[in-house]
């Protein structure tokens, strides 16, 4: 179990906090530019979602943040955020490859000029599918020799690309990102979260704090096991389900958009369960992506 004395110093990406705060929710299409396809930088900078940001940094203790060309405003709040603080050590995630070009090279400088810091850079899977895929990688790994990047990682790859990717990038490739929580339809999840757990590389679980229901035509479904935890520890279905993602070795990635439901998420890995119920969540999902009895803890 993670508590405030076991808490490791760094969280694997080079911050403190245990979780990461996602920022997938500033979309703004309608000033997406037509042309760049990337969305100009706001005028409005000390607006209501940086306030936000602050308070998580001040008075919460976020300090790793995952952004992304192709999360609206997401790269330039980042930016505002980390020059607002100098003397921290804000560590910022964001990822090339929703709108592949023909100059990785130059997408890469664009995001690191918007998050006005040394970010990990992530490739989307979406490159996977260009011809300038080797281009792509090759960018990274001089980004990466000239200090413009801190790391690389690869977002939502399958199994066979994650093995490609370790092969080209070899102990370069520092994180992967992809969705696992209670309820989740990526069935490769288990596969690769074991595969990174064997080669040191960072898990970031996006939609980590998704809360353990599916909405389905007839009804919505919540895990008889997710009911019973959340009405013993008093915690909700989304605090649980980071407390689990955590418990099987997850960087969780999770979104919230009000200080209330911030507090509640970084404070949900140090939730104390009885060993039995933290075999229980572990036991769902492993159960739920691969059928298989979970490992012994």
């Amino acid at each position: 179990m993670l508590t405030a004395e076991t808490q490791p110093a760094d969280n694997g990406l080079g911050g403190k906090s245990p979780v990461v705060l996602g920022m997938s929710y500033y979309r703004a299409e309608k000033r997406r530019d037509p042309v760049t396809r990337f969305f100009p930088p706001r005028e409005d900078a000390g607006g209501s979602e940086l306030r936000v940001l602050q308070q998580a940094v001040e008075e919460l203790g976020y300090d790793t943040f995952d952004s992304a060309q192709m999360y609206g405003d997401s790269e330039v709040i980042a930016g505002d955020l980390v020059r607002l603080y100098p003397n921290k050590e804000l560590v910022v995630v964001t990822k090339i490859g929703a709108f592949p070009t023909e100059t990785p090279m130059e997408d890469i400088e664009r995001s690191v000029a918007r998050v006005k810091t040394t970010p990990h850079m992530m490739i989307h899977d979406n490159w996977l599918e260009m011809k300038t895929v080797d281009k792509t990688f090759e960018a990274l790994q001089q980004a990466l020799r000239n200090g413009l990047i801190r790391g690389i990682g690869v977002s939502n790859y399958n199994m066979d690309n994650l093995e490609l990717a370790l092969k080209v990038f070899g102990k370069d490739l520092t994180s992967y990102q992809a969705k696992i929580n209670l309820d989740n339809p990526r069935k490769d999840a288990l596969q690769t979260l074991l595969f990174c757990e064997e080669n040191g590389i960072v898990f970031m679980g996006s939609a980590a704090n998704n809360n353990g229901e599916k909405n389905e035509e007839t009804a919505k479904y919540v895990d008889p096991i997710v009911e019973r935890l959340t009405e013993k520890y008093g915690a909700s279905k989304t605090e649980l389900s980071i407390r689990a993602a955590v418990g099987v070795g997850v960087l969780p990635v999770i979104q919230s958009k009000t200080p209330d439901n911030m507090r509640k998420n970084i404070a949900a890995p140090f939730i104390e369960l009885e060993p039995s119920d933290e075999m229980a969540l572990t036991d769902l999902i492993y159960r739920r992506y691969a059928m298989v009895d979970a490992p012994q803890l």
